[in-house]
């Protein structure tokens, strides 16, 4: 990633494959797996985000928006029009999901600066918080296997910082149609479900290929029901990505699906260290 944001995408891969080659790895792998998921089922507003690729998007652009134009921010026109050309959302859907994210205290809506008949879209204290918590979870096993220019708890607490990256995921998704999953058809099959995000997180923590999945502790957890976790193992079973080991709730994953997902932890952390190199490089040392 160079100074202005934009994608090295030669870089990127390189980055993501010595982070996985790195003796520190399992340790970051274990951690990303474990703090990510605390930090979005830490209270309602967050599961709602984790919960909804749409509403995710949402509260990206609010915050993006508004580093970038501080004055106008996020009008509801311009969130609604950018929502329908990214097919994020249609008109209808954007407005139920902006409505959704005031409600849970995420956004709210204040007078325009310039005129009183038009009103802006602000992210809220909490919703900004949820983004420092979110940086901080991922800081902590990224130190595992790269040198920071400051420990986490005092990265993730530097002014504006967080907002700073979660601009950086607005501009590159939109203007440079750059996604951490490259396309891949497993990884997208998960993250276009309800909480699938963090059932792929529990895979990615099996260990020697292997995990067990309690449905009913996993639904507990999530805020979802029994049944959607086993659809979610199911479907993903169907495809050859993972096996039931049945009455059990042991999952055993395909060797290259096993690998997919280390690979995809190490792409989230090597999209996060390239970004600080860029915007917060390490003060040289006498």
């Amino acid at each position: 990633m160079d100074s202005s944001g934009r994608i090295d995408q030669l870089l990127f891969e390189a980055r993501s494959e010595a982070i996985r080659a790195h003796p520190g790895f399992p340790i970051a792998k274990q951690r990303f797996c474990t703090d990510v998921p605390a930090v979005w089922l830490a209270s309602s507003l967050n599961r709602r985000l984790i919960a909804d690729t749409g509403a995710m998007a949402v509260s990206i652009t609010v915050t993006g928006l508004n580093r970038l134009d501080p004055v106008n921010g996020a009008s509801l026109e311009t969130m609604i029009r950018g929502l329908e050309a990214s097919r994020i959302a249609s008109g209808n859907r954007a407005r139920s999901l902006i409505d959704m994210l005031k409600r849970a205290g995420g956004v709210e809506a204040v007078p325009h600066p310039d005129d009183g008949r038009r009103v802006k879209l602000v992210p809220t204290a909490l919703l900004q918080q949820t983004h420092r918590d979110w940086l901080l979870s991922v800081l902590r096993p990224l130190a595992e296997v790269t040198e920071l220019p400051a420990p986490p708890d005092e990265l993730a607490a530097e002014p504006r910082l967080a907002e700073r990256y979660i601009t950086s995921i607005m501009l590159r998704q939109v203007v440079d149609g750059f996604t951490i999953f490259g396309g891949w058809p497993e990884v997208e099959a998960f993250m276009n479900r309800r909480h699938g995000y963090l059932l792929m997180l529990a895979l990615a923590g099996a260990t020697d290929g292997s995990i067990d999945i309690n449905r009913s502790r996993t639904a507990q957890w999530y805020g979802v029901s029994p049944a959607h976790i086993a659809t979610m193992l199911a479907d993903a079973e169907a495809h050859g990505w993972l096996i039931r080991r049945q009455p059990s709730s042991v999952v055993e994953l395909d060797p290259a699906f096993a690998d997919r997902l280390d690979l995809w932890v190490a792409r989230e952390l090597a999209i996060v260290a390239l970004w600080l190199e860029a915007k917060r490089p390490a003060v040289p040392t006498a």
